[in-house]
This record gives C-alpha cells, structure tokens and sequence, in this order.
C-alpha cells in the first residue's frame, strides 16, 4: 500500500493497485456506442462492472481511510505522551507498539 500514490487515478488503476485486476476500458470514449438503444449487451456488461468496481474501489479506499485515521489519532496521542515523558525525564515504555490497528464499532 506504499506506492499507491504511484498507482495513477484512473478507475482502471486504482482497481489494478487494489485487486491485482485489469478492467477492461474498451467502451470508454465511444460515444456512439452508448447512443445506441437498446444497449448492445457488451456495453451493459462494461457499464455494470465499472459500477462495480467504483462501489469496490470506495469501500475499500474508505476502510484504509478509517484506518489511516486510527494510526494518525495513535501517532498524535504517542507524540504528547512521549513529550511529556521526556519533561519529565522518564523512559518510553516498551509496549508502545502494541495497539490495536483497527476500530471495532
């Protein structure tokens, strides 16, 4: 999860970082392939697993997110501590490390 910055921002990307799958884009851009009615079935298949992935991508992105926020309120609570302990010249516990990552509830 290191290098996701480096993943890209397309839809396609961002599924291929997360799931190791590629999406296939082949009725992007094709106006006139969506014009048609009713749609040809290639097209709702596209259309329903871009939908698909998005909902994946979000809540996937928005559990990391949750996490990203747990560790970021553990890192500043750990930092006040800590410059308080060295106010006070007393030595960093050991068991600092040994937090829970995830929220429950």
């Amino acid at each position: 999860m290191a290098d996701f910055c480096h993943a890209g921002n397309s839809l396609a990307a961002i599924i291929h970082h997360l799931f190791g799958v590629h999406l296939e884009k082949g009725f992007q851009g094709q106006e006139l392939a969506w014009a048609k009615r009713p749609l040809p079935s290639n097209a709702l298949g596209y259309a329903a697993l871009d939908a698909i992935a998005h909902f994946d991508a979000y809540f996937s992105l928005s559990e990391f997110h949750s996490l990203f926020q747990e560790i970021k309120t553990l890192m500043s609570k750990e930092r006040i501590m800590t410059s308080r302990r060295a106010a006070k010249k007393q030595p960093l516990p050991l068991a600092i490390f040994d937090f829970p990552l995830h929220h429950s509830g």
